[in-house]
């Protein structure tokens, strides 16, 4: 899923009038973050990358480790609490791009202190904190910054595939996203978390019909789809992903439906 994030820095990195580009990885030594700190540490053009995590010791010792494998010396690790959204503004300023790869729980302040900051950001998703997101666009166009929302692999490129599809074609009706695992999850608290939230029946969640968003129950909509191997045929649900509240906004050509199901191997059911 990160990688799709790293991808799409490119389209935000700017360079400063110094010639250094510095990007701060919020969460960056998590189950995701890690992944995404590797990649940025060994494939981008960032002269500067700040690993900002509460788990001070993880964080300088993935920071030790990728500064020794690159011998560059770049990577450097800080101590952050994310639901302080002061401290969040004041460790993103200087700062070129913030990449979030937290639990979806702070991805509102953390957008809020990137405007704040003057920052362009991005973030894996955020559920049903997305549409509160999505109403920060005019400060942050007022900001001068670029918030890229949901660069995961739904959201984030299954944004991307139904608006290459969306391209193809003169008219769209629909968009029709399923996801489902070949394994059982990895052990990660913020994948837990969101898995838990996924299903949970105090979760909003909805499908777009018509120019209205239409709320559903947990495990609303069984289907019956048959993945690609390995994964096989699954009985997907509706989710509460950010895709039904975004592709409407940027789709056009007539879309009047879109609807996200997914689920998790039986026995994580």
């Amino acid at each position: 899923m990160d990688y799709d994030a790293a991808f799409l820095l490119v389209v935000l990195e700017r360079r400063k009038a110094s010639g250094k580009m510095r990007a701060v990885i919020l969460g960056g030594c998590g189950a995701m973050g890690s992944e995404a700190t590797r990649d940025l540490a060994t494939t981008s053009n960032f002269d500067e990358i700040v690993i900002a995590d509460h788990d001070r010791d993880k964080a300088q010792a993935l920071a030790s480790n990728l500064n020794a494998s690159t011998g560059r010396g770049h990577v450097q690790a800080v101590y952050v609490d994310a639901s302080d959204e002061d401290a969040l503004v004041a460790l993103l300023r200087g700062q070129d791009v913030a990449i979030n790869t937290m639990t979806y729980h702070f991805g509102l302040q953390a957008t809020r202190a990137a405007i704040r900051a003057g920052v362009n950001y991005l973030d894996l998703g955020g559920l049903h904190n997305t549409p509160k997101q999505l109403a920060l666009d005019h400060e942050a166009q007022a900001a001068g910054v670029t918030i890229v929302l949901g660069c995961g692999a739904t959201p984030g490129v299954s944004n991307i595939l139904a608006r290459r599809g969306a391209d193809d074609l003169d008219t769209v009706e629909a968009i029709h996203i399923a996801f489902a695992s070949h394994r059982s999850i990895a052990p990660s608290p913020g994948l837990l978390d969101t898995i838990l939230d996924e299903f949970s029946p105090e979760a909003s969640r909805f499908y777009y019909e018509d120019g209205h968003l239409v709320q559903v129950q947990p495990f609303d909509g069984a289907q019956l789809i048959t993945f690609q191997p390995p994964v096989g045929e699954q009985e997907v649900y509706f989710v509460p992903h950010s895709e039904t509240h975004t592709l409407p906004r940027f789709i056009g050509k007539g879309l009047r439906h879109v609807d996200v199901r997914g689920a998790w191997r039986p026995e994580t059911m």
